[in-house]
């Protein structure tokens, strides 16, 4: 289940993140981005590890639990932001790997 999770959480986290970024800093934001979510493959098993070994019995589940409760209860706390989706058409030709000429097309540009 937490294999299922993570195929849907990274295209899409990394999708809105994109989204929610100004355009002429877009790649300062997916690079700390990136960094945040492969930092957690780092350090959760060591972290987790070391939990297991010093919490007794079911206290990180508890932990965790009352994290979530916390997060789900702040969550409406937050300053709404609208944000827009809509992003400018790629037009310029790039070349492509066997001397052709490729068109960069946005799928919601085919439609």
């Amino acid at each position: 289940m937490i294999s299922f999770g993570i195929v849907l959480f990274i295209p899409f986290s990394s999708t809105i993140f994109s989204h929610l970024a100004p355009a002429e800093l877009r790649d300062r934001y997916m690079g700390f981005w990136t960094l945040a979510y492969m930092g957690g493959y780092a350090i959760g098993p060591l972290l987790g590890g070391w939990a297991l070994d010093t919490v007794p019995g079911g206290g990180g589940f508890l932990a965790i639990a009352a994290a979530g409760v916390l997060g789900a209860a702040l969550l409406p706390l937050l300053p709404a932001r609208g944000v827009s989706v809509e992003r400018e058409a790629v037009e310029e030709p790039a070349s492509g790997a066997l001397g052709g000429e490729l068109r960069c097309e946005r799928p919601e540009q085919a439609l």
